[in-house]
């Protein structure tokens, strides 16, 4: 049981941004990673406190960006990857809601990808574009470098994934073809990152995001991965920003063993692609977004 416990937990930590911790020589590490971006109350709405909305409950919004330019303004760079998550502590049930980054909505009075919403005002401004958008109380969020991708697949020794399309990638010589197989931490970098194989483009990507991330927890779950923490926590520490607070992180502790991949439930905002002035975007079926909504988050609906 006490095995089963570490396992689990450390799922928590790596996945989901490192987020919870119980190892106390890691807790420096941690802390130096974290709230690279603050974020007041006020950056994301009229009289908003950053809190946590339920007791048993967290919910956040998860990014993955692409810095290829050390030197590069991060606040400037579009984020490849939104999804919401939700973690129920009490029952260890896991929620992901994919946000298609090409969805048309509001960004700062003016239509455009939500996705944009990072270039022009980081992480304040992207959750307060959500937050508008799907009338949520949103305020933590967890900002993923995609090296950390690479990085944590090969700590753990691979990743086993079901490929739907080939991959092919002149650039870099990765060639991966379709089928079930072990992938290296490249290889599933750019497994994350395509899209251009796919009929329904950036959807099927989606699909394939929420498939990688499965398969990392699931097999990040096995025994052997346990001694790699160390690994795993530099990568965190490294490539990982968060504004969730280290006391609420360690207050989880105790609920943390009821998390379990099987738990895991995957969405995505419904809606279809098309062209708007020459401009692809993603459209939202409005009527079908607010009904899942208030299925998945009812308790965080703005009033």
């Amino acid at each position: 049981m006490k095995k089963r416990f570490l396992i689990t937990f450390l799922v928590a930590v790596i996945i989901f941004s490192g987020s919870y911790i119980f190892f106390s020589k890691y807790l420096d590490i941690l802390e130096a990673g974290s709230f690279k971006e603050v974020i007041k109350g006020v950056d994301l709405g009229e009289d908003n406190v950053i809190e946590q909305v339920v007791d048993h409950q967290l919910l956040f919004l998860l990014t993955g960006v692409d810095y290829n330019d050390p030197g590069m303004d991060q606040t400037r760079v579009r984020t490849d990857t939104l999804m919401l998550v939700k973690i129920d502590i009490d029952s260890g049930e896991i929620d992901l809601i994919s946000l298609p980054r090409d969805t048309r909505v509001l960004v700062d009075g003016s239509y455009d990808k939500v996705n944009a919403a990072h270039a022009y005002g980081g992480m304040a401004l992207t959750l307060r574009t959500i937050r508008d958008w799907l009338n949520i109380d949103l305020d933590y969020f967890v900002k993923l470098d995609f090296n950390a991708v690479e990085e944590i697949v090969d700590a753990i020794g691979g990743v086993e994934v079901e490929v739907p399309v080939q991959i092919d990638e002149e650039m870099t010589g990765i060639h991966i073809q379709p089928g079930r197989q072990k992938l290296n931490g490249k290889e599933a970098l750019y497994f994350a990152r395509f899209r251009a194989g796919y009929e329904d483009g950036d959807l099927g990507r989606v699909a394939a995001q929420q498939h990688l991330m499965k398969q990392i927890i699931k097999q990040t779950l096995s025994v052997e991965n346990l001694p790699k923490i160390g690994d795993l926590m530099t990568t965190y520490a490294k490539r990982v920003d968060t504004n969730i607070p280290m006391k609420l992180m360690l207050s989880m502790i105790p609920s943390a063993s009821n998390m379990d991949s099987d738990k895991i439930q995957s969405y995505r905002i419904p809606g279809y692609a098309d062209y708007i002035d020459e401009t692809s975007y993603f459209i939202y079926d409005e009527e079908g977004t607010e009904s899942l909504i208030r299925e998945l988050l009812p308790e965080y609906i703005l009033q």
